[in-house]
């Protein structure tokens, strides 16, 4: 029984100590994933994304579209990086779909938004109700 009781203390002491090594960025990824809330995935669909062109600076639309995103009840932010162009959220009235908002500098008065989900319903609803206002809110 002696045997069993040092043995865990042992390997999660190298399991946590292997975490380190391999870097921090590869362990949020792994974690990140394993949760659910990677955005990995949105991402790599931003071929496939709705694309909006807003006649706002950079930091501007950003800040108006993070607002407007926090306003609707059935949305949840899980990961927002103004410096990676990027807002994910939760849609929870269609099985917590992720939708994921990338911003890109166009010039110093446009941005481009893109809009990316797997759901075609969710992004057509951060699309026409959350950004183009089509929501009676």
């Amino acid at each position: 029984m002696q045997k069993h009781i040092t043995f865990y203390p042992v390997a999660v002491s190298l399991l946590c100590l292997s975490l380190c090594l391999t870097g921090c960025a590869a362990t949020t990824k792994v974690v990140k994933k394993a949760l659910g809330a990677s955005t990995e995935e949105l991402e790599k669909g931003r071929k496939n994304a709705a694309i909006l062109i807003f006649n706002y600076d950079y930091d501007a639309c950003y800040a108006k579209v993070e607002k407007i995103i926090n306003a609707h009840r059935e949305l949840t932010v899980y990961d927002n990086d103004p410096a990676k162009g990027m807002i994910a959220v939760y849609y929870v009235d269609i099985n917590t779909t992720p939708i994921g908002v990338f911003f890109s500098k166009i010039d110093a008065s446009h941005t481009r938004v893109e809009v990316s989900s797997r759901s075609t319903n969710a992004k057509m609803f951060m699309v026409n109700k959350v950004l183009l206002g089509k929501d009676k809110r």
